[in-house]
């Protein structure tokens, strides 16, 4: 789906709201109260770095001058998602505006290159250190990951590159957390991931598909606060068993839903920088996946009978760049509603081949088809979700 606005909410931000009235505008009006104002039906995606305070400020402001109706309308048009729940706003948000569209991720949105050990140590996870090792050929380590950035963002990529910051903390480096980069990642893929459907996962991570009461910030002196505000409720996170296809390390835990996703994004990044110097047929671009002839960007939808046994072809697939693609179906079983494993017919083949469960009325299958493209520089890759309604 498309989006009015993707705008970040920073509690270091501080903006005028003086001239406000019905109907009016002024240069002070906030960003976020202009993206209210819009007339436009499409969802307004907000991410809040650092804290919700911000936003919080907006629809007070909204609420005292425009209708009740009006204000409805707004909370229901809103997509947050709260990096980190670094401060106390987002729980009163979702105390005070129960409608609203809320995403707390306090450890997913930090696995773009992390997490930090003690976060791992916090969740009882053994063995994590950081996850997959996606950035080749350099050390399993802060200083490792930095060398990788060096190589293939800050030097020789341009003025866009030379100002991507290397993350100090006092006098040492720290893991690539990416500066808030999860939450806008699965809008990249609108093949893949829904906002609207955050238990179906994607570059963005995974979350419930209920929202959930009381899931406090992982910062205890900002939790105190949020006790005080009452119920509150949100989507959270949860996990995912995935097997790394390279080292055969199982991850079952509530990084795993970005950790199956880190190679290709890492690997985006690196190809996409090479686009801000390289001649077009010097770089690499992304292939573009299909099913059975249509190559559109979407998620796709089937319905289909208990027992049935479906066929799809992804031969019209496509490289801009003329490498060879290689082909990879997957069921997302956590994704679905159907709790048995399902076994796929060719699943490295251009078409592919299941049978639907007998028993599966009622339930959803989804089946991923990830592409990827044979190029020296790195691999690239396109997905399309198709979601199986057994009816």
């Amino acid at each position: 789906m498309d989006y009015l606005h993707s705008i970040v909410a920073s509690g270091q931000w501080e903006y005028g709201i003086e001239g406000i009235g019905e109907g009016k505008s002024s240069p002070g009006l906030s960003l976020i109260i202009k993206s209210f104002l819009k007339d436009d039906p499409r969802p307004i995606y907000v991410v809040v770095n650092a804290g919700s305070n911000t936003l919080a400020q907006a629809l007070i402001d909204f609420e005292t001058r425009y209708s009740a109706q009006q204000l409805d309308a707004v909370v229901r048009k809103l997509r947050v998602f709260e990096n980190g729940a670094q401060d106390n706003a987002g729980a009163w948000i979702c105390s005070k505006y129960p409608d609203i569209h809320w995403i707390r991720s306090n450890y997913q949105t930090y696995c773009y290159g992390g997490p930090m050990p003690r976060t791992a140590e916090k969740l009882q996870v053994k063995g994590l250190k950081k996850g997959p090792l996606t950035w080749h050929p350099y050390a399993y380590s802060d200083l490792g990951q930095h060398q990788w950035t060096l190589e293939h963002v800050i030097a020789g990529h341009g003025s866009l590159g030379a100002y991507y910051p290397l993350r100090m903390m006092g006098n040492r480096l720290f893991f690539l957390e990416g500066g808030g980069t999860i939450p806008w990642l699965g809008l990249v893929n609108q093949g893949l991931y829904s906002v609207d459907h955050l238990s179906w996962g994607g570059w963005s991570g995974r979350f419930t598909a209920e929202k959930v009461p009381n899931i406090w910030s992982r910062y205890e002196r900002i939790q105190k606060d949020e006790e005080s505000y009452g119920p509150f409720n949100l989507y959270t996170e949860v996990a995912d068993h995935w097997v790394d296809p390279v080292t055969d390390s199982v991850y079952h835990n509530v990084f795993a839903p970005v950790y199956r996703w880190r190679q290709a994004f890492f690997n985006d990044f690196k190809c996409r920088m090479d686009w801000c110097v390289a001649d077009y047929n010097k770089a690499n671009h992304n292939p573009v996946a299909a099913v059975n002839g249509d190559s559109e960007e979407k998620i796709h939808f089937f319905q289909v009978e208990p027992g049935k046994s479906i066929q799809l072809d992804a031969g019209a697939s496509s490289d801009p760049d003329g490498d060879q693609i290689t082909f990879h179906w997957w069921i997302y079983q956590k994704a679905g509603t159907y709790p048995d494993p399902i076994e796929i017919q060719d699943y490295s083949s251009s078409t592919v081949s299941l049978q639907i469960p007998k028993d599966g009325l009622g339930k959803d299958l989804h089946l991923i088809l990830e592409i990827s493209d044979h190029h020296v520089i790195a691999s690239m890759y396109d997905y399309r979700r198709i979601v199986f309604q057994i009816r």
